[in-house]
């Protein structure tokens, strides 16, 4: 039979893993969400140069969407 320390010892290693496990999903889900960071703004460059290619088109309507 376990001693009271020993089963306290025990639980105190399968709570330091499992608080590793966590530290490491918590530091990968970190540099995923860096990457996202990155790739929004490469999208919304890649998205402003697209607008600045486009020529405007200005027409002028009412507000019921009828030529004025």
């Amino acid at each position: 039979m376990e001693s009271e320390n020993e089963m306290y010892r025990r639980e105190m290693l399968n709570r330091n893993g499992y608080i590793e496990i966590l530290e490491g999903n918590v530091k990968e889900l970190q540099g995923q969400l860096q990457q996202s960071y990155k790739r929004i703004e490469e999208l919304n460059q890649e998205l402003n140069n697209a607008k600045s290619e486009v020529p405007r088109v200005v027409s002028r309507v009412d507000g019921l969407g009828k030529p004025s």
